[in-house]
């Protein structure tokens, strides 16, 4: 399980690269992506990023999009090599300048109980993130069966570990820098589950392709049904 702000496929060079992200991934193989930041807006050169991911790695696709033009969105993203299918998806309401919101898919790997898959990418701004968690929170709830909460969670404060209940309906795995790429210091991209066991990591790849590829680490863990 991978999850990983893409910043539009734009790295540290300024340089748009869809190839240079599914490269990222490809090397990490993972069965499903949760990924933040994803675009096919006509405005941002219209590449439809997902779906070009998706084609390249071998994998499904379901989008989130948060932000539309006349030709193409922007928002979030999930790919899995397993069956998926949309559950749900939704905005805050609690918002400030940028619209943010959350995608819900199931996936069913093979031998396994379904899971579902939460991602989300939270404001930068601390009282709307905080409302912002609650609702995330309450979301999750809902969900039942084994649960995949990812995504950039904004939240660096170290004291802030209670997350707004967060940590109340999902287990938070050990947060890891992840930004800024180049010299992480600041572990803004997150995993939690529920009904699934931690097999390996949470890890970052600090590759230097990953440090160039998006002003994100990728966050990444080996997760399996409990029992």
């Amino acid at each position: 399980m991978v999850s990983y702000n893409i910043h539009g496929c734009v790295g540290g060079d300024g340089r748009c690269d869809v190839e240079r992200i599914a490269t990222v991934l490809g090397l990490l193989a993972p069965d499903v992506a949760a990924l933040q930041e994803v675009d096919s807006r006509s405005s941002r050169g219209g590449l439809d990023q997902a779906n070009l991911l998706a084609c390249r790695l071998g994998m499904g696709a379901v989008e989130g999009p948060l932000l539309r033009e006349r030709r193409g969105h922007y928002g979030n993203a999930v790919l899995s090599r397993w069956p998926l299918r949309r559950l749900a998806e939704g905005a805050y309401s609690a918002q400030n300048h940028e619209r943010r919101g959350w995608l819900a898919v199931e996936v069913a790997p093979p031998g396994q109980a379904t899971w579902r898959v939460l991602v989300t990418h939270l404001d930068l701004r601390g009282a709307v993130r905080t409302a912002q968690l609650r609702e995330l929170a309450a979301v999750a709830a809902e969900l039942d069966g084994p649960l995949v909460l990812a995504g950039d969670l904004n939240e660096w404060r170290p004291w802030r570990s209670g997350l707004a209940g967060l940590p109340e309906v999902v287990d938070l795995l050990p947060a890891r820098p992840s930004f800024p790429a180049l010299l992480p210091m600041l572990a803004l991209d997150r995993l939690g589950t529920r009904r699934l066991v931690r097999r390996r990591g949470p890890c970052t790849d600090r590759s230097p392709l990953a440090r160039r590829a998006s002003d994100h680490l990728p966050v990444w863990a080996d997760l399996a049904v409990d029992g």
